[in-house]
């Protein structure tokens, strides 16, 4: 199984039964996450389809080498596959889960 990372965001490679299940609708969108202070984007380039399942859940068709970006990380290639999109969540005991702000 092949796991990217670049800062906050993990791409996880789908193994065939993940593959088969998946369900939602294909988007235009690119920008993976955005960050909540500097508004800086983890940003696709390349031959890839986004798949989103109407909760949040993204995985990505990539056709041909990816660029994954980001203003503060060194790109990273993303070869050609099936993964799921997950994005880290930062825990603080007295408040709920949220969304990692980088």
């Amino acid at each position: 199984m092949k796991v990217f990372r670049q800062g906050d965001v993990v791409l996880r490679e789908l193994n065939w039964w993940e593959r088969l299940l998946r369900r939602g609708t294909w988007v235009s969108e690119r920008v993976l996450a955005r960050g909540e202070r500097t508004g800086h984007m983890h940003r696709l380039r390349g031959d890839v389809a986004v798949l989103e399942d109407g909760r949040g859940n993204r995985t990505l068709s990539v056709r041909g080498v990816v660029s994954l970006s980001h203003e503060e990380h060194p790109a990273i290639e993303i070869p050609p596959g099936e993964y799921a999109v997950r994005v880290q969540r930062e825990f603080v005991a007295q408040d709920r889960p949220r969304s990692f702000a980088d």
